[in-house]
């Protein structure tokens, strides 16, 4: 299949980015609706698919490693203290993310197992890269 893809539309590439992405959709509906596949017994991927029955679990994150959980508001942000607010990524709406306290200047920012940055206690700002293994700026 990668082959496949690679030779039907990369060879030559589009002019740009939308128009490759373009090609790889219509590679995909192809691919999935049409094509069939030898695999399946000729039929397409589109006609056996089903939607899992499996639900996720709804069980809250739990954060014993961290000092509190914050919930992230519609907008991707979280609210810390004294109504500073911090911007974590609306990806993560309707979900809680951890934050523990590294040192005075800064706390650690996760989901689930996942760190996903760095609050600075002062500002409010949100990083990705760890400011704590840079050499400190004069």
């Amino acid at each position: 299949m990668h082959l496949t893809l690679k030779e039907e539309t990369t060879r030559p590439p589009a002019r740009n980015h939308l128009q490759q992405q373009e090609r790889f959709d219509e590679f995909g509906r192809v691919f999935n609706n049409e094509r069939p596949h030898e695999a399946l017994e000729m039929k397409t991927p589109a006609t056996l698919y089903r939607p899992s029955t499996k639900k996720l679990s709804d069980a809250p994150l739990e954060y014993p490693t961290h000092d509190t959980a914050k919930l992230v508001m519609k907008g991707g942000c979280i609210k810390l203290w004294k109504q500073k607010m911090a911007f974590i990524g609306r990806a993560f709406e309707g979900e809680k993310v951890g934050l523990r306290q590294l040192n005075p200047d800064y706390w650690l920012v996760s989901f689930a197992s996942l760190d996903l940055g760095y609050i600075h206690s002062q500002t409010g700002k949100f990083q990705t890269d760890n400011p704590l293994s840079q050499p400190e700026q004069e």
